[in-house]
């Protein structure tokens, strides 16, 4: 489901590319980039590469071609059966941020995917209301520290009357407000 919302906005990017996006470095380009790499690097990790052979065959080629929604679509249906693969939830995989399991692994996966959705959606004046669903599931992963909030980020989180989609930007360091500038 977090694909599928994360290529719901991709389909809309148009001639947007080098629209500026909630994360600072990035543009339009960059992290929709980003998020298709994303899932051709879990298929490689998924099947044993370490994580900087994984990374550079990754960065080696371009992401993003002529038609975004099925480079999307492509990387993401190797990389759901990468981990419908047997064994692969309990196994170890490297990566940037140490040793995971598979099941660690694909609800980072699921959390890097929902919050790029909000950031590429914000980038483009889109709808950024994201799955109700997920963003609880992803909001427990932070509240429960699989998965680190922003040092800080816990007192504006704390505010009464958020909403679950509000506190969780708030703990991954966005600004539910962030608007694109007019262009």
């Amino acid at each position: 489901r977090a694909v599928e919302g994360f290529g719901e906005r991709l389909a809309l990017v148009a001639d947007r590319w080098t629209a500026p996006t909630p994360c600072d470095e990035w543009d339009v380009r960059w992290l929709c980039a980003h998020v298709v790499g994303g899932n051709r690097f879990a298929v490689l990790i998924l099947g044993g590469a370490s994580a900087d052979d994984a990374l550079s065959q990754v960065m080696a080629v371009r992401q993003i071609g002529g038609w975004p929604v099925d480079d999307l679509q492509a990387g993401a249906a190797d990389m759901r059966a990468a981990f419908a693969a047997s064994g692969t939830l309990e196994r170890t995989v490297d990566h940037p941020v140490g040793e995971l399991t598979g099941e660690q692994f694909l609800r980072l996966r699921i959390y890097d995917v929902l919050l790029h959705t909000w950031d590429l959606a914000k980038a483009l004046s889109a709808a950024d209301r994201l799955d109700d669903v997920l963003v609880r599931r992803v909001l427990a992963e932070v509240d429960g520290g699989l998965i680190g909030a922003i040092p800080g980020a816990a007192e504006k989180a704390a505010t009464s009357g958020l909403s679950d989609q509000e506190r969780l930007l708030l703990l991954t360091g966005r600004d539910p407000a962030w608007a694109s500038p007019p262009s």
